[in-house]
């Protein structure tokens, strides 16, 4: 009975986790179809108001479907989307966090518990089996890897390399004899794809785990700053051993140090972007939606902005150190945290001593200050005059629609059908050439930021490319000159031009 007591209690702190909580919550199904329609990109923030705004018609819609909703007291209209947002999800269940940006706004980022909870229910609901030759072979290699690196036998450790040596050899051999690696069934591609993908889904809640152990490791220092009696040099040291505990005897520690070295390699981690890019077009997957293969494209992306937000976590927590270290009196601050703790306890002996009802011995009135008379202005009959009214200039001009049509925002898909009639039969392709022989009407300023956008979509990084030349023509003929990225497409990212034009005619 020791044993299944034991598992009984461990079993009872995996239960009051909050991934399980959102699981187990009444209103689950709700809340999380809330919080995967309201963060498509979990790896990303969304601002604070436009989350509140999101949530709010969010339960208007699910009101209207008569969905079960929490609900306001005997109101019975749905809680308050804010409400909602701050008291359950951010401060009761930690199922949000609310990070301040250096525009002065917050934006709130989903909890590693939040992810986790996705990430279950996403593999319950799937209906396709990631126990595939692939996954298997990928197994075996893990086997054999680690067997390799453990293996004391120097003879047999010797042996299993020159086999391996051996394996690649022939591989080669074939691969060259036979011109090319030859024709995979489709099934067992679009296999090793999935394989692929839900080992890349599962990195951004490691990379949140990581960045709120650094947020949590921050807050206990500051407190150990207040609290602690030895000096702060032995503090500071003491959180810099367990900072680097956090990456080397934690799981999720060595899967952001293994992602740090191998996004430090600029080379390597373009490699897999790239290859992502190749496995997005390849034949095999022609019959997968386009959501999903522009998923496949950018599925290295999270893996990136989860460590760099870690790296801005890291920097956060040293601003903080420093900050605490040179700024502040800790003498001052200690001696503040201990006259808060007396107040608290007397608060807490008063509670305990005094019966329901009784007045409070504290004081809760605000004294009244001391200053002069304020001077008002007298009353001016000018000020309550009524403006003249308005000129009569007859009817008003009718709008002409062409005119603000021309007026208007980017015509990207106009412009995009006539680059697509331009192009090149193969090659690589020159859109910053193509688009300086356009229409005049097609070369306003505004285009470029359809262009650019464009770019982004279809997985072209503008930020790294070299400026060009674009001869841009204003509404009122003028020629102007502007630099910026150019847009060179490949045969990969020529088929993503196509696709884009193909999904936005009409």
């Amino acid at each position: 009975m020791s044993e299944l007591l034991s598992t009984y209690d461990h079993l009872g702190i995996c239960f009051e986790k909050s991934t399980l909580q959102l699981l187990r919550s009444h209103w689950a199904q709700a809340y999380l179809a809330m919080l995967a329609t309201a963060f498509p990109d979990r790896s990303k923030g969304v601002r604070a108001e436009l989350l509140h705004a999101r949530i709010e018609a969010y339960l208007e819609d699910m009101d209207r479907a008569s969905i079960d909703l929490p609900r306001r007291g005997d109101a019975g209209k749905p809680v308050a989307a804010k409400d909602l947002c701050v008291e359950q999800w951010m401060r009761k269940n930690r199922w949000l966090a609310l990070h301040p940006l250096e525009t002065g706004e917050t934006e709130y980022r989903l909890t590693s518990n939040a992810i986790e909870a996705m990430e279950v229910v996403e593999k319950l609901g799937s209906v396709e089996a990631l126990l595939s030759s692939p996954r298997v072979e990928m197994i075996v290699r893990a086997i054999e890897s680690t067997a390799l690196m453990v293996n004391p036998d120097y003879e047999a450790g010797l042996l299993q390399r020159k086999s391996q040596l051996e394996r690649a050899q022939r591989e080669l051999d074939e691969y060259i004899s036979n011109g090319g690696a030859g024709e995979t069934p489709d099934s067992t591609v679009r296999a090793s794809v999935a394989n692929v993908m839900d080992l890349l889904r599962q990195v951004p809640s490691d990379m949140r785990r990581i960045e709120e152990l650094l947020i949590d490791q921050g807050n206990r220092l500051l407190e150990d700053f207040r609290d602690d009696v030895r000096p702060p040099g032995e503090i500071v040291g003491d959180y810099l051993e367990r900072s680097k505990n956090i990456f080397e005897a934690t799981e999720s520690g060595r899967v952001y140090s293994g992602a740090m070295e191998t996004l430090s390699n600029a080379q390597l981690s373009g490699t897999i972007s790239d290859d992502l890019k190749m496995i997005a077009s390849a034949s095999a997957l022609e019959d997968m939606p386009a959501e999903e293969r522009l998923e496949v494209r950018r599925a290295w992306s999270p893996v990136r902005s989860g460590v760099e937000s870690v790296l801005r976590q890291r920097r956060k927590s040293s601003r903080t150190i420093r900050s605490s270290l040179t700024q502040h009196d800790i003498a001052k601050d200690r001696e503040l945290a201990r006259e808060l703790r007396a107040l608290e306890k007397l608060a807490w002996e008063w509670a305990r001593a005094y019966k329901r009802g009784q007045r409070s011995p504290f004081s809760l009135e605000v004294g009244k200050a001391e200053t002069e008379s304020m001077a008002r202005a007298l009353f001016d009959p000018e000020g309550h005059r009524p403006p003249p009214a308005l000129a009569d200039h007859g009817e008003a001009e009718a709008a002409d629609l062409r005119e603000l049509i021309r007026r208007g925002g980017p015509k990207t898909r106009a412009v995009v059908k006539a680059i697509a009639d331009s192009l090149p039969p193969t090659g690589e392709a020159d859109v910053t050439g193509i688009f300086n022989s356009l229409d005049s009407g097609l070369r306003r300023e505004v285009e470029l930021c359809g262009l650019m956008q464009l770019a982004t979509d279809i997985g072209i990084d503008v930020e790294r490319e070299t400026h060009g030349a674009y001869r841009t023509v204003s509404l009122d003929g003028r020629k102007h000159r502007w630099n910026a990225p150019e847009i060179k497409l490949s045969e990969e990212t020529r088929q993503a031009f196509l696709l884009w034009k193909e999904e936005h005619d009409g």
